[in-house]
């Protein structure tokens, strides 16, 4: 994840279905972990948006 972040991007999400978490990483920001996944805000970047992974990880 730190590879997209260093070439620019402003957000990455990465989901984990073994643990069932979803990470979310942020440039010089804490990783974000939801465990066991709920919806996830993607806000500032992504106003308004929130990632539900249950339809993923069913």
């Amino acid at each position: 994840m730190q590879a997209y972040l260093a070439n620019g991007a402003r957000l990455a999400v990465l989901l984990d279905p073994e643990r069932r978490a979803v990470e979310v990483h942020e440039p010089d920001q804490d990783v974000r972990v939801a465990e066991p996944a709920g919806p996830v805000s993607l806000e500032p970047i992504l106003p308004g948006f929130a990632l539900d992974p249950a339809p993923i990880f069913s």
